[in-house]
């Protein structure tokens, strides 16, 4: 069985993370295996309370259950078995099973983050109403939005980030150390960004080249930098067909993981139906901090900027509840770059 776990695991490790951080390392039993948070991998503002890494560690327990069920493995799932202020987040036992006739293996691993301009063509009813079929719980929620005036208030709320990226040193230098300037950087670390993978035009590729040294940056946003580079991510943002929200009652960690299983179960169905998906969930997280008064990092401006998008998410889908990932969708070319994957990491 141990044979079967490796195989399952060395294509579930394709699942989204914070600037593709992969913050989880594996111990393996006699009948299953065990999933360590690894919060080190992922130490950003914006992953607060390692609340980020804990929806991704949803994501990789789907892909874990897809994969096992297509391996003839029925998978058990104790969540926090050592309680939730653990590392360990996750124990997965197996026990044989008739193998399910769909092979999830090619999609999880064609599932990819694009960052282009999408098509602005409505997204089909029959993906729209799948989408909501996917949610099988009155505690976590989707909510979708295709209206146009909903979508540009959206765009420019949300591509403040940038100016919070390129005009905060500490966020500056939290993100630009996932950037990954080449193919051969991207080879050795297999974590973070690929260049390529932002979608960015040549000349754009230069300037960002540059902006990554801060005294430079400094200087440079003194002439408006910061204000240009969101003005075309606004572009950017503004071209989607649709958002998407996932909404629960609270954020305890065992909430947070079921809503990244949920986010994978849409995204990995997005990928199925040909539509391309990016998160924009930067500002949500910060906001958090924000709420808790624990965001020193941010100037009182900054904190304003934070809020006052965080109001315009909460209008624009009437979400009652605590907001807890924010997508984009649309229909486009596929991604120029796909950013890599670790194998798995295994604890002794």
């Amino acid at each position: 069985m141990k044979e079967k776990i490796k195989k399952i695991l060395a294509i579930a490790v394709n699942a989204p993370s914070g600037d593709n951080s992969q913050p989880w390392k594996f111990k393996l039993l006699d009948n299953g295996l065990e999933v360590f948070n690894q919060p080190q991998a992922d130490d950003t503002q914006y992953n607060f309370h390692q609340r980020g890494s804990l929806l991704a560690h949803g994501a990789l327990l789907e892909n874990v259950c897809l994969l096992a069920e297509t391996e003839g493995l029925k998978p058990t799932i104790t969540l926090f078995p050592n309680g939730t202020n653990s590392n360990l987040t996750a124990r997965v036992l197996f026990e044989a099973f008739q193998p399910a006739k769909k092979n999830w293996a090619e999609i999880i691993e064609l599932r990819a983050t694009n960052r282009k301009a999408y098509k602005s063509q409505h997204l089909a009813k029959e993906f729209c109403d799948q989408i909501q079929s996917l949610n099988q719980t009155g505690k976590i929620k989707v909510l979708l939005n295709q209206e146009p005036r909903d979508i540009e208030r959206l765009a420019k709320a949300l591509s403040y980030n940038e100016k919070l990226i390129l005009e905060n040193p500490f966020i500056h230098r939290e993100i630009f150390k996932f950037i990954r300037w080449s193919k051969q950087a991207m080879q050795k670390t297999k974590d973070g960004h690929d260049i390529k993978s932002l979608e960015l035009e040549p000349p754009q590729e230069m300037a960002f080249k540059v902006f990554s040294h801060w005294p430079i940056l400094k200087f440079l946003n003194r002439f408006h930098v910061s204000k240009l580079v969101t003005n075309e991510t606004e572009k950017v943002y503004r071209s989607s067909a649709c958002y998407g929200l996932i909404t629960a009652p609270d954020l305890e960690p065992i909430t947070l993981i079921q809503a990244g299983r949920l986010f994978e179960k849409i995204w990995l169905t997005a990928t199925q139906s040909g539509v391309n998906l990016q998160p924009t969930t930067a500002l949500l997280y910060l906001n958090q901090r924000v709420t808790e008064q624990q965001a020193d990092k941010l100037t009182p401006e900054q904190i304003n900027i934070v809020k006052t998008a965080n109001k315009v998410i909460t209008e624009v889908f009437r979400a009652h509840e605590q907001p807890l990932m924010l997508f984009r969708m649309g229909y486009c070319q596929p991604p120029t770059a796909r950013s890599l994957k670790k194998p798995p990491l295994y604890l002794p």
